[in-house]
């Protein structure tokens, strides 16, 4: 049994990755993928700029069906709320 959501408080860089989709970027090999929402449309004019970010959030992974499993899916970061920009 896997999580499907996760709540959880991360600090990072609003990137864009290789379609143009906004992602919080953690560390330098790792980023999670923004849902779209009013929250995440919000950071758009932080995409690649220097500003630091202090999100809290779901990771999101979609609840897998009853069919062999599927390659892995990307986790998507669901923000909830906007703590703070440095």
């Amino acid at each position: 049994m896997t999580a499907a959501e996760m709540d959880m408080t991360v600090r990072g860089k609003i990137v864009k990755d290789s379609s143009g989709s906004l992602a919080l970027q953690v560390e330098a090999n790792r980023s999670f993928a923004l849902l779209p929402n009013e929250l995440s449309k919000g950071l758009g004019a932080l995409a690649d700029t220097q500003t630091v970010v202090i999100v809290r959030g779901q990771l999101y992974k979609k609840p897998a069906g009853k069919k062999k499993a599927a390659p892995a899916v990307p986790l998507k970061l669901l923000i909830l709320e906007v703590q703070k920009k440095e």
